[in-house]
């Protein structure tokens, strides 16, 4: 089992849980991430970053924020949603997604400790919105 708690230049190493069906982007963003410090935990898709995340909480390990790209899947997304808003998790989120997928936002889906990105962005949008999220 991986420590919790480790320790960089005396400050905890946050963890991030990353959703992301494609291997080309889920790689170079995961490489990004972990360049600058987090540790990543990969997923596959929005249902199993909910289930990872129950799965996590479960053991006291609730990651510091969640990215989920929702892919072509709507019904999914909408389903992970459903999940999140109805649980007791309290996650930042960062919501990757095709430009027009605005309806979460719309829902409130976010609130005030999330991040909608509409595909395509710049990496330095998405270091921007993790540490915007992070640092409160």
């Amino acid at each position: 089992m991986v420590q919790r708690k480790l320790k960089k230049d005396r400050q905890e190493i946050q963890h991030i849980l990353f959703a992301e069906s494609e291997h080309g982007l889920e790689r170079s963003i995961s490489l990004m991430l972990k360049m600058a410090n987090y540790k990543v935990t990969v997923v596959t898709d929005c249902l199993e970053a909910y289930e990872k995340l129950v799965e996590l909480e479960g053991v006291g390990e609730l990651p510091e924020l969640l990215i989920v790209d929702f892919g072509r899947n709507k019904a999914n997304s909408e389903r992970f949603v459903e999940s999140l808003t109805q649980s007791r998790l309290s996650v930042p989120v960062i919501i990757i997604a095709e430009y027009g997928d605005e309806w979460m936002v719309a829902e409130g889906v976010l609130g005030k400790s999330g991040v909608f990105l509409a595909k395509p962005f710049e990496p330095q949008e998405l270091m921007s919105a993790v540490e915007k999220l992070l640092s409160h």
